[in-house]
């Protein structure tokens, strides 16, 4: 993933979630573990659409099954435990059946790493168009032009 040194700032992102590193997120190294730090970018992700539905009252089953398709992480420093980590999140782009997310992990002011999410709305028979609602939903959390 090509890095905007722009995502690397907390204040770009439209929503931000808090996460207290775990003593069992730990590994031999004493750094918080690679793989459990996708653990805090989905839960930022899971808070960021509920805060959506909340924010615009709006019923995420109305969209149908969102699916993850692909996510790429770049790991840029060692989050340490214990800490509070913040994840700053918003919309890197909204097409017709998917949209990408863009999260920046955080911890004592310095930018740990930066994620990018596609997520494809599933139907039956494939990907299906996101209701006209929702990608109006989303374009209000899209981060700043120059961020993406």
């Amino acid at each position: 993933m090509k890095l905007n040194p722009r995502r690397r700032e907390l204040a770009v992102y439209p929503n931000r979630f808090e996460v207290a590193s775990r003593f069992s997120d730990l590994d031999t190294q004493w750094h918080v573990n690679n793989v459990r730090l996708l653990e805090y970018y989905q839960e930022a992700r899971i808070l960021f659409h509920r805060r959506l539905c909340d924010e615009f009252d709006f019923d995420l089953d109305k969209v149908g099954r969102l699916l993850v398709a692909h996510m790429s992480v770049d790991y840029l420093q060692e989050i340490r435990y214990p800490g509070i980590v913040t994840l700053g999140i918003g919309i890197l782009r909204v097409g017709n059946s998917s949209y990408t997310l863009g999260a920046g992990m955080f911890q004592e002011e310095r930018c740990a790493g930066l994620a990018m999410t596609v997520l494809v709305n599933a139907g039956k028979d494939g990907p299906a168009r996101l209701p006209a609602e929702f990608v109006t939903i989303l374009r209000k959390k899209q981060l700043p032009d120059d961020a993406p």
